[in-house]
């Protein structure tokens, strides 16, 4: 090889090894920030939100930052005044850190923050009377104050599961102080009001119609808005044609952000209508369609159907009665809820 074109390739090589050193150097790329939910394609990845205790700044309010969730002493949001701070749902923020789809956990965190101000509208509409934690003791030994949730012999089973007992008994908290609110609006369930919730369906009193289904919830905050309704809808799309296709329920849900819960029946006039018509409209042993319910949306598998039996109206009196108070408290509750929210300052503080 001739000496000039030796001289050359070092040269090159000289050149090179500079360009490479001074790429060594130079900053880091920065981070890429998780764009404003209302601009993310459904679905789109995104990287997983941080949650953190020593980023919040020094004014005492939380930045309106999409990347991180600040759990530091720090106004996530007010109240009629009353700041809702981030260390009231650190913990929960924490666990939500780093698991499902980015759009899942924003869409999480907002749920927790929303509940968190309808506790604190509660709270003050209460005016002074605090739900003790001797009435929450006493309502997990009678347990009767949340249906369908973990009894007291099974809160063990939530720290094995990696969630938090005392997450079941802020719930209790709040929804023990609201129906302390009901109990002063609730109006008395008459035998002519029981006669008429009978007669208005015979059939489905004694043994009932009912269809079995075991669900799977992604939850939806009150303030969801059209985009991100549409996107939870998309990803409970997407575990339907997951488990029609026969892939495991329990990867594929918890990857797209849905949560199992426990097996129930659903019967004809219950509060949630469209529910009950894709309940009763699907072929047992095969997976509905998403259904939008107060609590998010939903994707069941139909596992059995009971045909009804008529009961005469004094056999089944006591239990119609317990099912028209049970609408009724309902009612009211939402009622309640809706009144103080409407009648409230609510100001959110972060931008997640």
């Amino acid at each position: 090889m001739p000496r000039s074109t030796m001289w050359l390739l070092a040269g090159l090589v000289v050149v090179t090894l500079v360009i490479i050193a001074w790429a060594l150097r130079s900053d880091p790329p920065a981070p890429v920030v998780a764009p404003d939910l209302a601009a993310v394609p459904v679905l789109q990845p995104a990287p997983a939100p941080r949650v953190t205790a020593s980023a919040a700044p020094a004014t005492g309010t939380a930045s309106r930052t999409l990347g991180e969730f600040h759990c530091a002493n720090v106004a996530l949001a007010e109240v009629n005044g009353v700041a809702v701070r981030g260390e009231q749902l650190c913990p929960r923020l924490v666990r939500l850190a780093g698991s499902g789809t980015s759009p899942a956990i924003r869409n999480q965190a907002k749920v927790l923050l929303q509940a968190a101000i309808t506790a604190e509208l509660i709270a003050q509409a209460l005016a002074g009377e605090v739900v003790t934690d001797a009435d929450i003791d006493a309502a997990l030994a009678a347990g009767t104050a949340l249906s369908g949730h973990p009894s007291p012999t099974s809160l063990a089973e939530l720290s094995q599961r990696g969630e938090d007992p005392q997450d079941l008994r802020s719930e209790l908290r709040q929804r023990l102080g609201l129906a302390r609110l009901v109990a002063k609006r609730l109006v008395a369930v008459t035998e002519a009001d029981v006669r008429a919730a009978y007669d208005q369906d015979p059939d489905k009193w004694g043994v009932r119609m009912k269809t079995t289904v075991q669900p799977w919830l992604l939850r939806l905050a009150l303030t969801a808005s059209a985009h991100e309704t549409a996107t939870a809808q998309a990803a409970a799309q997407q575990l339907v044609d997951a488990l029609r296709k026969g892939q495991d329920a329990a990867k594929a849900a918890p990857r797209l952000g849905l949560r199992a819960l426990p097996a129930f029946d659903v019967e004809p006039g219950g509060m949630e209508a469209d529910l009950a018509r894709v309940a009763f409209s699907t072929v047992p042993g095969q997976v509905a369609d998403p259904v939008k319910t107060k609590g998010g949306w939903l994707v069941i598998r139909v596992t059995g159907r009971q045909d009804p039996e008529r009961a005469p109206f004094a056999d089944v009196a006591g239990e119609v009665r317990r099912v028209v108070e049970a609408r009724r408290r309902q009612e009211a509750r939402d009622a309640v809820v809706a009144e103080l929210r409407a009648k409230g300052n609510v100001k959110i503080l972060v931008d997640w």
